[in-house]
């Protein structure tokens, strides 16, 4: 008994595999298509199937463009019949004969199909093709690192769903170029409707660039399917005409089927820079324009003092960030402190053009006549093939040294230390002189006078440096003027006096000189040096943007400032922080009363 049924179970799983593998059928909507082209494998198995067909082993020879799923369930004559179906988008990498294996779903297995692809030429609108991808480059051979316009032009004789991919590179950075355009045009005697797009394309090495096109995947209308759904007996029998012959139902009916369509891809060989530029040097652009304005531009300064140089510097076919700082060169008596440059991209149809801004201060600590010269660039003009350069005036100011300077101070302890004649020995050159006609207590009270003199200013020109590098150190960026050490003796009421006068005068440097010095009073143990230090001291909303407004005004030479504001904002301000600094900074009573 047992060996009977082991035998009938073997004869039904014999039988029953090839059935149930016979089960999922498959099959393409077309044997034979072009390299270019797509096609679509259709996978059916009786029944409600929930898996899924393991497509990787198609991605060897195809590319999968996508799989959905469908189910269907009908009833005849009281029996219940259910079908699962799949359809797998397939694009072919290469022509030949090529076979697509048998897929797998739950327990189910497909047959095998043959597929056969040739390697048609890529469509174009030179011979009359619906649809047509065109590539063409600005340069055929440009420098590295310099601007290409590459542009894409998708010719359609018919509706498209779908989507255009943007061309890719691995050894450049690719950034599209403003919107799309649209229009149509007349090729061979066939209307097109055209979608261009424009690409600035930078090369990052020199060598051979390959730019892979863009790829078009999509759906179009299936107008063979359709002139065969369309046939009817009305048609056949009254001809075309017939107004039975018009389905009104056909539009939703229209058949659609799947495109690929791209272009060709283009080679270009990319220079390396010029044996004569270096690396830090090298700025292909189309063009560059460098400006820039002195504040002051003319006239005298007090030494100390700051002057501001505002720069622009514009380049068209190069990005922002390749753009250089704008370092001036050091100059003897001068610090420099540059701010961080502003950099910005603009995009056009026509390129890319880069924007840098950048603030410069030049404070003298020397009096004299003082020239600052002005920023050059050398760059690479790509449209002449030739190197140039981009410079702006020199600056020619007279510095007023102040009574603390260098020069004075020598010329100080030059005077001190002169040997002083009496009118009897200067009467008699000839005669020598006598110890008495020198006396000891004399001699050394006046040698004691030098040295405390020396020591004082040597001491006062030790806290000016220190003061300057305070400022190089925590306020680089600030424009501020020092505070001399006569100004400090003030009362804070005549600054105070100082800025409200400069205030209903509207003279903005004027104001800003009269907070610093104000400011200074204050808080002289960590006096402000700018504007953006006091609106931190003072933390307060409305003040910080007043004075915000105020630099800006005064250093970007942009916007406007507000006299009758700051009047009114600051001094309490300023009042109120003082009171604060003198309570939190006396002693505690020795005796406190209970």
């Amino acid at each position: 008994m047992n060996t009977r049924y082991l035998i009938a179970s073997m004869i039904f799983l014999l039988f029953s595999s090839p059935l149930i593998a016979a089960d999922m059928q498959a099959w393409l909507d077309r044997n034979h298509i072009s390299e270019m082209d797509t096609v679509q494998l259709t996978l059916e198995v009786k029944g409600q199937v929930s898996g899924r067909p393991d497509t990787r082993i198609l991605e060897k020879d195809f590319e999968v463009l996508g799989v959905s799923t469908g189910s269907s369930i009908s009833i005849i004559n009281g029996r219940t019949d259910s079908k699962t179906t799949w359809q797998i988008g397939l694009n072919p990498k290469r022509s030949g004969a090529i076979t697509i294996p048998p897929l797998k779903v739950d327990q189910y297995s497909s047959n095998a199909i043959q597929l056969n692809v040739s390697s048609a030429p890529v469509a174009s609108i030179e011979n009359r093709a619906d649809i047509a991808i065109e590539n063409d480059i600005s340069a055929d051979v440009p420098y590295v690192q310099s601007q290409l316009i590459y542009t894409t032009r998708l010719y359609n004789t018919m509706p498209i769903k779908g989507n255009l991919s943007h061309p890719k590179s691995d050894q450049a950075i690719v950034k599209p170029l403003g919107k799309e355009r649209r229009y149509e045009v007349i090729r061979n005697g066939k209307g097109y409707e055209v979608t261009e797009r424009r690409y600035a394309i930078f090369p990052q090495h020199p060598g051979e660039l390959i730019i892979h096109p863009a790829v078009l995947d999509g759906q179009i209308e299936d107008r063979s399917a359709k002139q065969q759904s369309r046939r009817d007996p009305f048609r056949d029998f009254f001809g075309n005409n017939s107004p039975f012959s018009v389905d009104p139902f056909d539009r939703k009916k229209a058949p659609t089927r799947r495109v690929r369509v791209k272009g060709k891809a283009i080679t270009v060989n990319v220079l390396t820079r010029p044996d004569n530029i270096t690396a830090d040097k090298w700025l292909p652009a189309k063009s560059v324009e460098l400006s820039g304005q002195w504040l002051p531009q003319e006239g005298e300064i007090r030494q100390s003092e700051p002057i501001t140089l505002n720069l622009e510097l514009q380049a068209e076919g190069i990005t922002a960030h390749q753009l250089p700082e704008l370092t001036p060169p050091q100059i003897p008596g001068v610090s420099i402190f540059p701010d961080q440059p502003q950099r910005k991209t603009e995009v056009s149809g026509n390129g890319v053009v880069a924007n840098l801004t950048q603030t410069i201060s030049f404070i003298p600590q020397q009096g004299g006549d003082l020239i600052i010269p002005g920023i050059k660039l050398d760059w690479w003009n790509t449209a002449k093939d030739q190197p140039e350069v981009a410079r702006m005036d020199d600056l020619k100011i007279k510095v007023i040294a102040s009574a603390t300077s260098a020069n004075t101070a020598n010329e100080l302890v030059k005077k001190l230390f002169e040997p002083s004649t009496s009118p009897a020995t200067s009467d008699n050159s000839n005669a020598t002189p006598s110890p008495s006609a020198t006396p000891i207590a004399q001699t050394a009270t006046q040698n004691s006078f030098g040295w405390m003199v020396l020591s004082a200013l040597l001491a006062l020109a030790w806290l000016v440096t220190l003061k300057l590098w305070w400022n190089s150190k925590h306020n680089g960026q600030d424009k501020a003027k020092v505070i001399q050490p006569e100004q400090v003796q003030k009362k804070p009421s005549e600054y105070k006096r100082a800025f409200v006068k400069a205030c209903k005068q509207a003279q903005a440097s004027a104001v800003r000189s009269a907070l610093i010095e104000w400011a200074a009073v204050t808080w002289p143990s960590a006096p402000p040096v700018g504007l953006e230090q006091l609106a931190d001291l003072l933390n307060d909303e409305e003040a910080t943007k007043l004075l915000s407004e105020l630099d800006s005004y005064l250093y970007k030479g942009d916007g406007e400032w507000q006299p009758n504001a700051l009047q009114s904002c600051i001094p309490p301000l300023i009042k109120h922080s003082s009171e604060n600094r003198r309570t939190s900074s006396a002693l505690p009573e020795l005796y406190p009363s209970s």
